[in-house]
């Protein structure tokens, strides 16, 4: 994997490219990449898909073109953008993100799958909560035969401890085997949506709640050396169904 960072420390320091594509602001990203190639991307549309403001989008538009990442087609009310460079948007995104601090919460269980299956308690706290990190891009792109220790994100809202009591589990320091991550407004969730795993890590209702498969890549390069596969592997695949 190569991330592109190259033209990020050559840009203007204006205040108009230093918006960063991490929280929110990476919202605009995980839209982009879910887009379908080459289609005709308008600004109004993104406001109305993240919520951020039109000045913000517009900054992080033009910051993104002025990398040629993206391409400005058009003027006026008729003017659009066309990603030009998926994998550059994903790596400067995944350069940029930063994940929050994780919780490691224990939870009694036989099996890794048998954790999976414990998701289902989740729903009876709030159904705000995915499936993430390595273990949502071995989904993605399969590549361990040993499903990697799960990441949850979960509705900020809800204290840890009702989390981990909803899935007969403790907050500990050590020997956690299931991590929850938390941030401000939600944001990871905001795209996450019910999906058919393959069957090694399938619940029984035959759906799991995940994250898109550009935040799965990102959150899995911030892990430990054994999800490097796992992202490389998904990132391919990212690119293929771009291109």
């Amino acid at each position: 994997m190569e991330v592109k960072t190259e033209g990020v420390s050559q840009e203007s320091k204006s205040p108009s490219v230093r918006a960063r594509l991490r929280k929110r602001s990476g919202l605009i990203a995980e839209v982009l990449l879910l887009a379908p190639w080459q289609e005709r991307i308008q600004a109004g549309n993104l406001v109305r898909q993240t919520g951020l403001s039109a000045g913000l989008v517009s900054r992080l538009l033009h910051r993104l073109a002025s990398l040629k990442l993206l391409e400005i087609k058009g003027a006026g009310p008729n003017r659009y953008y066309q990603i030009v460079d998926p994998g550059g948007l994903l790596d400067l995104w995944g350069a940029e993100e930063v994940p929050p601090p994780p919780t490691g919460l224990y939870v009694w269980t036989r099996s890794p799958k048998d954790l999976i299956q414990k998701f289902a308690l989740l729903d009876k706290v709030s159904e705000h909560w995915a499936l993430g990190g390595a273990a949502a891009a071995n989904v993605y792109a399969p590549t361990l035969t040993v499903i990697p220790e799960p990441t949850v994100w979960f509705d900020a809202r809800v204290p840890a401890e009702r989390v981990a009591h909803a899935i007969g589990g403790e907050i500990v320091d050590k020997g956690a085997n299931l991590w929850l991550w938390q941030s401000e407004q939600n944001v990871a969730l905001t795209h996450a949506a019910l999906g058919r795993p393959l069957g090694a890590v399938a619940m029984e209702s035959g759906e799991l709640r995940i994250v898109t498969r550009s935040r799965a890549y990102i959150e899995t390069l911030k892990e430990n050396r054994r999800s490097a596969e796992i992202a490389r592997n998904l990132r391919e695949k990212i690119l293929s169904y771009a291109n």
